[in-house]
């Protein structure tokens, strides 16, 4: 598997062309230094972190997996439908995730649909925890992981349990079991949720019934 596609840079400076946005002003949007984004467009880099490409994504206002497709798109008018078998899922790897990234044949897409295979059992640096607009379901397909969020204490979430957060406060997994961790991510864009504004929260649900979290941004977060 390749740590990026090899013409991440190129397709990154064909959007930012298209936009008519300078390197200098989609730093400034995305929040990604100007001198890593000079690195990763010049292919200066053989890897970077997702949150970077989520950050570069959201700058773009495109959906991380039209950076890391390896393959055409097609752009369908309406009835849409896409399947995407296994094996053929788009692969990015980090140091603590693998990512699979389903559904990149279609367009302008609301959501995003990841697996993802979470490898680290040790709590991230902070900021290598993911933070991205709009808002995150998770459901753990397989094994046992930690679910970190910047407003809550950690919680476990088992094999058929799955949360639904705010995913702009910074968040993170960590396998918390004794072999494979793997769950099914989908994101939902900040301009797609139809409301203006929000608290953060948090919902999990399992197979005990669903505990529902909820906190507004005036309230105190509690300790993590």
């Amino acid at each position: 598997m390749e740590m990026l596609p090899h013409d991440l840079g190129d397709r990154i400076r064909r959007l930012r062309r298209q936009q008519n946005v300078t390197l200098a002003e989609l730093s400034e949007r995305s929040g990604v230094p100007l001198s890593t984004l000079s690195k990763i467009e010049n292919a200066q880099v053989k890897k970077t972190s997702a949150d970077n490409l989520f950050k570069i994504a959201r700058g773009l206002s495109v959906l991380f997996d039209t950076l890391v497709e390896r393959r055409p798109v097609a752009t369908v008018a309406a009835g849409r439908r896409v399947i995407t078998r296994g094996p053929s899922a788009e692969g990015y790897c980090t140091e603590i995730y693998d990512y699979f990234a389903h559904s990149t044949d279609l367009l302008k897409k609301r959501m995003v649909p990841l697996r993802i295979h979470v490898k680290t059992r040790d709590i991230p640096e902070l900021q290598d925890w993911s933070h991205h607009d709009g808002e995150e379901w998770v459901f753990v397909s397989k094994g046992a992981i930690d679910l970190h969020t910047e407003h809550y204490a950690p919680v476990r979430l088992e094999e058929g349990d799955s949360a639904y957060f705010d995913s702009a406060m910074r968040h993170c997994y960590v396998n918390a079991g004794k072999g494979v961790a793997d769950i099914l991510s989908v994101c939902l864009a900040g301009d797609a949720l139809g409301f203006a504004e929000r608290g953060a929260r948090l919902v999990v649900a399992g197979e005990e019934g669903v505990a529902s979290e909820e906190r507004t941004q005036d309230e105190d977060p509690a300790p993590a």
